[in-house]
């Protein structure tokens, strides 16, 4: 591990000069078996929580979405393992948070076969109680809508973007209140 400052920061400082990375403890947020992958996570900052979102394999026809929140100040699990998607083919989870309406907003792509077509999906998280929207197609134009991530607004609007890579156009992106 290399903990490296920049020559003209450490030139101009006064000493004594303390380097204090910050790396916490681990934390094991759930149950994560070896079939768990595409882990992501997003802060949301009023509930002072972040919720860790992943997908997980039952079998080659059977990929759930899950998502864990997390207390920012503890790092304990805050509520039950929630279950997002939990039908057909479930696959690269992407969370961001929502600060105006203290949500979290998680796209992923979904399928009813390993193989495809491919659409994008999503549904929000409440910060502070881990109450569950109802699932939204964003993308469903049976081409393959792939990769999707997350861009949540801190300060101004109630809505997040939700980027994509359709095979047909390329990228693509969406608001999603």
């Amino acid at each position: 591990l290399d903990l490296v400052l920049p020559g003209w920061f450490v030139d101009s400082a006064v000493y004594p000069l303390v380097l204090d990375p910050l790396v916490g403890t681990r934390l094991t947020p759930a149950s994560l078996p070896n079939d768990d992958d595409s882990p992501d996570v997003a802060y949301e900052s009023t509930n002072d929580e972040y919720l860790l979102t992943w997908a997980r394999s039952f079998s080659g026809s059977n990929i759930d979405i899950r998502a864990q929140r997390i207390d920012g100040a503890t790092g304990a699990n805050t509520g039950g393992l929630l279950g997002i998607q939990s039908a057909g083919v479930s696959l690269k989870p992407a969370v961001g948070a929502v600060a105006t309406t203290d949500r979290f907003l998680i796209a992923w792509q979904q399928s009813t076969s390993v193989f495809g077509p491919w659409d994008i999906e999503c549904r929000a998280v409440d910060a502070g109680t881990g109450s569950l929207s109802a699932i939204v197609a964003v993308a469903a134009t049976g081409a393959n809508e792939t990769c999707p991530d997350v861009g949540g607004e801190r300060n101004v609007d109630d809505e997040a973007i939700v980027v994509w890579d359709d095979d047909d156009v390329g990228i693509l992106a969406a608001q999603v209140n």
